[in-house]
């Protein structure tokens, strides 16, 4: 049995602050009390099983149970060398960049405080910052940039640059009747794409935030182009249609093309551009707000990388458990729940370990979740790129258990094998090659012994 919670008159606490000690703090709720370990990150609360570490392996379930209030360090040994280019929107909607070195990233942008975890991505589009643009018609664009012959008829105006909620971004105006049909394109780096060093076989994402700021008449089509060069010259390419920018606020439009390389052996670089495409006869007049470009190999788009003359190398953010929550994963029997949102990457690790495997990771299409190293899936839920999703696992000598919102417990007799000396959340070890769970995440709850099938579906509901 578990130990019961404590100090409830009416189902409601009588105390407790985020790090509020004793039987009456939060940690000790019921849907808490059968956890060792609880990580809250929307509210910045904390909690870790008093049992010391070399006690963990014969320690009761009930005895882990017994918990204290602690901080994020006490959870997780957090790493990261990169400081300005990571990048978060804070409380009120700004984006900002001002962590320290090792300091976790906790983000707003989904309308609440959650813990970011990204890979390592490098932004090539070196002038992000858009300085250089000189105001005018047509002005100058931004250094580096390069535009294509407008359409006849059409003029240009560079109304500006700025900044809007921290996303630096260049206003750019269009207007006339237009007298052809015509698409010129604005290559964030150069046509020839020299700059940009590419091969066939890589993927690569181009991403920018858009909003419209004034039209009087007409709207043309917006796209993004991704072309593959070799020395020089265009070798192949792609159009991808957008979603057009609206009045929205800029933080709230962003967009993504994400392309795999195929000109062959002789590609040696890329052009990432975005164009839009007039029809003859129609009369234009409309102003949009460009920014926060990037443009990066893989194939989704990561947290905004900021720029100023030169490319950007974000690293890894790593989050990985303590000691003591590492042991409690070692038992022969515990489970673990994690919610979030927006994991963008397929087969992305949730819970990492290892070299054997991950224990919770998405599939590659992102609809099931499942555990391996003998692969036990979920059914399809909904795509965790787009949506909040939870989902839990449970261990012992008998099998194992995994649920994901929107479906059912799938359970099998499989004994786990997982090398579990580490035990990360958001990616793992070697698996051959380091697999990470890019998004944002909500909660952690590690188990000391395996929950049943029926409170795990609670667990996801």
């Amino acid at each position: 049995m578990f130990p019961r919670a404590r100090s409830f008159r009416d189902g409601q606490l009588l105390a407790g602050g985020p790090f509020e000690t004793g039987a009456i703090g939060w940690f000790n709720a019921p849907a808490f009390a059968d956890m060792a370990a609880v990580a809250d990150f929307n509210l910045d609360r904390y909690a870790i099983t008093t049992v010391p570490l070399g006690s963990i392996p014969t320690a009761t379930a009930d005895e882990l149970c017994v918990k204290r209030a602690c901080t994020f360090a006490e959870f997780f040994a957090f790493t990261a060398s990169s400081t300005t280019a990571r990048t978060y929107f804070d409380v009120g909607g700004t984006l900002r960049n001002d962590l320290a070195v090792d300091q976790p990233r906790f983000d707003w942008s989904l309308g609440k405080r959650q813990l970011v975890l990204s890979s390592d991505s490098t932004n090539t589009i070196r002038n992000t910052a858009m300085s250089g643009a000189v105001p005018g018609t047509p002005g100058t664009l931004p250094t580096n940039f390069q535009t294509g012959a407008l359409t006849a008829g059409i003029s240009r105006e560079i109304v500006g640059t700025g900044t809007e909620d921290g996303l630096p971004y260049i206003d750019i105006r269009y207007f006339g009747t237009a007298t052809a049909t015509n698409s010129p394109s604005i290559a964030f780096e150069p046509f020839a794409g020299t700059t940009i060093a590419a091969a066939t076989g890589q993927n690569w994402t181009l991403s920018c935030y858009h909003r419209l700021i004034a039209q009087p008449s007409g709207l043309a089509l917006a796209q993004l182009i991704i072309d593959e060069t070799a020395s020089g010259a265009y070798v192949t390419g792609a159009i991808y249609s957008i979603a057009a920018p609206t009045t929205a606020s800029l933080r709230s439009q962003r967009v993504e093309a994400a392309r795999t390389f195929s000109g062959g052996g002789t590609v040696t670089g890329a052009a990432p551009q975005y164009r839009w495409s007039f029809t003859n006869g129609v009369a234009y007049d409309f102003t949009v707000r460009i920014g926060a470009l990037q443009f990066e190999q893989g194939n989704v788009a990561t947290d905004y990388i900021p720029t100023a003359g030169a490319a950007v190398t974000r690293a890894v953010e790593t989050a990985e458990l303590a000691p003591v929550l590492e042991a409690i994963m070692q038992r022969a029997s515990f489970g673990v729940s994690v919610r979030g949102q927006n994991l963008l990457k397929g087969a992305a690790r949730i819970v990492g370990a290892a070299s054997t495997g991950p224990i919770i990771r998405a599939a590659s299409n992102r609809l099931p979740v499942l555990t391996e190293p003998t692969q036990l899936a979920t059914g399809n839920g909904t795509d965790l790129r787009f949506n909040p999703w939870a989902v839990a696992a449970g261990f012992d000598g008998a099998g194992r258990s995994i649920i994901r919102n929107g479906v059912v417990v799938q359970s099998d007799a499989t004994v786990t094998a997982l090398n579990r000396s580490v035990v990360y959340l958001g990616r793992d070890q070697t698996s051959p090659a380091t697999v990470y769970g890019d998004g944002n995440y909500d909660f952690m709850g590690i188990f000391p012994a395996r929950p049943s099938d029926v409170r795990l579906a609670e667990l996801v509901a």
